[in-house]
């Protein structure tokens, strides 16, 4: 996989700084107009570490602003971090160099939108672990884009779209909306025990797949422009021997430990798991005495028992 941090933007106005009771915090005037620049000035002398910042009136780039600056400043120095990813599940099997050019756009999007770390997907992960050659193309990827492209000279290339400003308040309401509609069921594990979420992502990957075989959806090299032809294509294959290796690395492990200890420790897990206290310091324990990942998660799964998806029809 490619992983690049992005440090977005030569400021055209100086960098400033503002006092947040007592604390120094550099503000991210880069990219904004001279009224934001204004504006987060005056928190020098006169805001408080609870204040909300505000957009200036007049000012387009809300989708960025709200992310870098619409934060209450409880005496935070540091802004909140942004990571993104490329969709997987746009990544298709037929005609995967094509996947390339998919992620390319995706990574480009994410820069517009001011991310800071930034994940690329590799062409043949619809296929099977990622090639050591893909995975390059997908790290070369993010350093064309950073490097050759200009684009992160800029911290907000889209500042002014209207078209965008819309697309970020119909996206805010849905979203609220859609929230809304589980609060109403009780919050999240409310809607999971009832399979509400479940419903919803089967129904999604339904019409999704409808659309594509109505061709109302189009996704090139797969119900478009397809090829008669399919060439064979090289993929990752793992040598058996890393699981003999791996197993023996384990064998050898539990050789090396205390076997009371850990099962005095595993015991505790399933213990504290059927109250109310705090399991982390149990974990805590029974990793400093060599409990496996495998054990552990045994121990609570003899508790908790294992989920089973709700799944409806």
């Amino acid at each position: 996989h490619g992983h690049v941090n992005i440090v977005q933007g030569k400021p055209p106005i100086p960098s400033i700084e503002h006092q947040v009771s007592g604390r120094t915090e550099e503000a991210a005037a880069k990219g904004f107009t001279e009224g934001v620049a204004q504006q987060l000035m005056q928190l020098r002398n006169t805001q408080g570490p609870s204040i909300t910042l505000r957009q200036p009136a007049g000012y387009q780039g809300q989708h960025e602003f709200r992310m870098l600056a619409i934060h209450k400043c409880r005496g935070h120095k540091r802004q909140p971090r942004k990571n993104r990813k490329p969709a997987g599940s746009t990544l298709v099997n037929r005609q995967p160099e094509n996947n390339v050019v998919r992620v390319a756009i995706q990574a480009l999007a994410a820069i517009l939108g001011g991310t800071q770390s930034l994940h690329t997907n590799a062409r043949d992960e619809a296929l099977a672990l990622p090639s050591e050659e893909s995975a390059t193309v997908a790290l070369r990827t993010q350093q064309i884009l950073a490097f050759e492209s200009g684009i992160t000279q800029v911290a907000d290339p889209l500042g002014g779209s209207w078209y965008l400003e819309r697309l970020t308040k119909d996206l805010a309401e849905d979203i609220e909306s859609y929230l809304g509609r589980i609060r109403e069921q009780g919050g999240v594990l409310a809607a999971l025990e009832r399979g509400f979420l479940q419903r919803e992502i089967q129904d999604s990957a339904f019409a999704q797949q409808v659309a594509l075989e109505e061709g109302r959806r189009v996704v090139v090299g797969l119900n478009r422009f397809t090829e008669t032809e399919v060439p064979p294509i090289e993929v990752e294959r793992l040598d058996p021997s890393i699981e003999e290796r791996q197993l023996a690395g384990l064998r050898a492990f539990r050789a090396g430990r205390n076997t009371d200890r850990a099962a005095r420790a595993l015991e505790k897990i399933r213990r504290v798991a059927q109250t109310n206290e705090n399991l982390l310091p149990s974990l805590i324990d029974a990793v400093e005495a060599s409990a496996t990942l495998g054990e552990i998660a045994s121990a609570l799964r003899d508790v908790f028992g294992e989920y089973r998806e709700a799944v409806s029809v």
